[in-house]
């Protein structure tokens, strides 16, 4: 492990091989005025391309408190693959929770995916800011996975601006249906040894993580027989499920109503939408487009 503090000096040059062996990834590091660590950032470029060309556009973000002689947090940026399993974006570290390292985070993780359309935040309520300033130039949507934590001066800033920017409720775009930080709470679980690590272990600790998963997942992959996961294969079968007893009526030749002894659902093909949003939150198809 060696000591905390050559664990700070020989930052610059791990991040320097994680790059030249790793291609795609960034890697920052930041210092105060008295050229101290202050900041840090990274992002494994196999992550950043599955996030971009694989998986839904959702983001989920939280920290951790660092257990070590040196205090801090440890900030994870996730999202969800198509098998419905975390897959890690970046990683940050920082001494306090401030809007201003939120805000560096954040930046340095719009630099490595760049504007996203339809990009969704999920987040507690200490980055609500910095998503506003970091992402000023992108079009994106975030909410809150618990809404008890919203403080009083965001609660102010948010009513100013229109609330299709940050309120699910009010949202145009697809969600993927994930409201909670759910994930964050599993990465926070299994790091939790690790971040009793001087910070160099620490970031080696979640790179030899994601290089155990992205193997077993590509195994998994490489056995499949069809273009669906075994998580949407799953899916798709429940929901053919229990259409037992319904019934259809034609509304043109892409648009039909279907009576589910509930509330029903209005399924155009064409559009690729029904009126019950499974279709659109999940983009699986719901019970009333098998049906």
């Amino acid at each position: 492990m060696g000591t905390p503090e050559e664990s700070f000096s020989k930052l610059p040059v791990y991040f320097h091989n994680l790059k030249k062996h790793n291609p795609g990834t960034v890697a920052y590091i930041k210092n105060d005025s008295e050229d101290r660590f202050e900041y840090c950032f990274f992002a494994i470029g196999c992550a950043i391309r599955a996030f971009r060309e694989c998986c839904r556009k959702v983001i989920i973000m939280d920290g951790a408190h660092l257990k070590g002689k040196y205090k801090g947090t440890i900030l994870h940026a996730v999202t969800m693959d198509d098998n419905n399993q975390i897959l890690p974006i970046g990683y940050g570290i920082r001494p306090k929770e401030t809007t201003d390292s939120c805000t560096w985070f954040l930046e340095k993780l719009h630099e490595c995916i760049g504007d996203v359309e339809g990009l969704t935040m999920v987040t507690d309520r200490a980055p609500t800011i910095a998503l506003i300033k970091a992402y000023k130039t992108t079009e994106f949507e975030f909410y809150w996975g618990r809404l008890r934590n919203i403080r009083d001066d965001v609660t102010t800033y948010l009513s100013q601006i229109p609330r299709e920017k940050w309120t699910r409720a009010y949202c145009p775009t697809t969600r993927y249906d994930y409201i909670t930080s759910n994930s964050m709470e599993s990465m926070n679980v299994v790091s939790n040894k690790a971040r009793k690590f001087p910070r160099l272990p620490l970031l080696e600790f979640f790179r030899a993580l994601m290089q155990k998963w992205f193997y077993k997942r590509r195994m998994v992959a490489e056995k499949s027989t069809t273009i669906l996961t075994k998580w949407a294969e799953d899916m798709v079968k429940k929901n053919k499920e229990g259409i037992q007893g319904w019934s259809v009526s034609s509304v043109d030749n892409t648009t039909y109503q279907v009576h589910d002894f509930k509330s029903g659902g209005i399924v155009n093909l064409r559009e690729k939408t029904c009126s019950c949003r499974y279709w659109q939150l999940t983009v699986l198809p719901c019970g009333h487009e098998w049906f």
